[in-house]
């Protein structure tokens, strides 16, 4: 629950930085903030980066984005109940819609869920020439950005106390994985919980005195 929160706020204050005209999202997962104090550092965030904006420039070449797709960066709290407090930068990308000025509508913003997932992938369904986006693309810019804990830049947010185990994150750029070792981690990951869970199952079993195959 708490990280769908997150990352729906995250997109309103992306939507909020792009839009100079309207903005649309690709997901439906924004929900209320928890508490007051939270509602006032999102209402505060969203202004802070609305007014700074986003600095477009030539996306990292180790990020694997071709021209003319666009990288930037939003800075968010790390506690949207603290606004003024300890900061991080998500990465986002963006290319122009394909059609005219007169067709465009605005900017349409990814979320891709997840969790876990990168967005950053976005854009390239115009420079692909993803068939099942030409239409859109001709309307509205495509925009892409990295959750929080996802991608080398928020991969500090998942330092928890020693012997917790966090997901396999890092690689070379935002929205790209840690190649056969975050791999290899990722599946060693699932395998603890899919071990937990069966002996919780076998734990249940041996209560109610029921056999187990």
């Amino acid at each position: 629950m708490r990280r769908t929160v997150v990352l729906g706020v995250t997109g309103a204050l992306i939507a909020g930085a792009v839009a100079a005209a309207p903005t649309a999202t690709a997901t439906a997962t924004h929900r209320a903030p928890n508490s007051p104090a939270e509602a006032y550092g999102v209402k505060t965030a969203a202004a802070r980066a609305a007014k700074a904006g986003i600095d477009w420039a030539a996306c990292p070449a180790d990020w694997g984005f071709e021209t003319p797709i666009q990288c930037g960066y939003v800075t968010v709290p790390v506690n949207y109940a603290k606004p003024s407090g300890k900061t991080i930068r998500i990465a986002v990308d963006r290319i122009g819609n394909t059609g005219t000025p007169a067709e465009r509508q605005g900017s349409l913003i990814y979320n891709p869920g997840g969790p876990g997932g990168s967005g950053m992938r976005f854009p390239r369904r115009v420079t692909t020439n993803s068939a099942l986006w030409t239409s859109t693309a001709k309307a509205y810019d495509f925009v892409g950005f990295d959750p929080r804990g996802v991608g080398p830049l928020g991969a500090h947010l998942l330092r928890g106390p020693p012997g917790v185990r966090r997901g396999a994150q890092g690689g070379p750029g935002p929205g790209q994985r840690g190649g056969q070792a975050g791999a290899a981690q990722a599946r060693q990951g699932v395998r603890g919980r899919l071990q937990g869970a069966h002996r919780r199952r076998d734990a249940l079993a041996d209560d109610h005195g029921q056999h187990r195959p």
